[in-house]
């Protein structure tokens, strides 16, 4: 069948597919507006529903026309204009390709822990930047799920994929309360740590680290909220030899979740 072509910003496709960047807009229609040709790849690696394809002739990159040459039946497929196709992707490097897909959620209940199993936490993450980052290192640690507690933002952000570049699709991610967590962790037998500055913390490098692992951090402007004091959480820090006292909470993910992965490798 040959993929239909919008001329026209007017066009309802079109605009349903703007609208789908408000998060409000696309959580009501359980839509993912996916940019670029490797997040849309890692999307359907696993087992994501592609619904509709837009693409620009004149921007496709190599591993653009390998999505499309692997599209199945049954999806839209839909030719934008270079002028339309900026409106929709606004990324400059979007390979020329975006994707709309159905939403998958994960609840905390079908999560199943391994044997040996690594989860991050976090409350209060704010920005897609740091959202992204931490989903990088959890794809590249290996950890088992990250888990956004209470009023974090959108996890299925245009700006959290593109950030994440695609891991938002590797990883498995769940939004849950404290409370639940707290509950989950304890059936499970985990051990949980938290990035605080107290007089019982530890550093971190000074732990050995259990099998069963949870890392907790807390917004860099708040930390952990104080629900979490008498949860017998240990307390870990990192050094800091310099005169400001907190890292970016990516960094500071990123180097415990590190010594945790490479004490798992002795």
């Amino acid at each position: 069948m040959k993929d239909k072509t919008i001329t026209s910003l007017q066009n309802p496709t079109l605009k349903w597919a703007l609208r789908l960047r408000d998060s409000r807009f696309r959580k009501q229609e359980k839509r993912v507006l996916v940019e670029g040709a490797r997040e849309i790849q890692r999307a359907l690696a696993t087992g994501w529903n592609l619904e509709t394809l837009f693409y620009c002739e004149d921007s496709l990159s190599s591993l653009a026309h390998q999505v499309l040459q692997s599209s199945a039946q049954g999806q839209q497929r839909l030719s934008l204009s270079a002028p339309l196709y900026s409106k929709l992707c606004m990324r400059e490097s979007s390979d020329g390709v975006c994707g709309i897909f159905h939403e998958k959620t994960l609840e905390l209940a079908q999560l199943a822990p391994s044997e040996t199993s690594l989860i991050l936490a976090v409350e209060g993450i704010e920005k897609p930047g740091n959202l992204g980052a931490l989903l990088r290192t959890c794809d590249a640690v290996g950890a088992q799920a990250l888990v956004l507690l209470g009023n974090c933002l959108d996890s299925l952000g245009t700006n959290v994929i593109r950030s994440s570049l695609g891991a938002r699709f590797t990883v498995p991610v769940i939004a849950t309360t404290p409370e639940l967590f707290y509950a989950f962790t304890q059936s499970h037998g985990f051990t949980q740590f938290a990035a605080v500055l107290s007089e019982n913390t530890r550093f971190y490098h000074e732990i050995a680290y259990p099998k069963r692992t949870v890392l907790l951090l807390g917004s860099e402007a708040h930390g952990l909220q104080p629900w979490w004091k008498d949860k017998g959480v240990q307390g870990i820090q990192i050094p800091m030899c310099g005169q400001v006292d907190s890292l970016n909470v990516s960094v500071a993910a990123g180097i415990l979740l590190y010594e945790v992965h490479r004490q798992s490798l002795l």
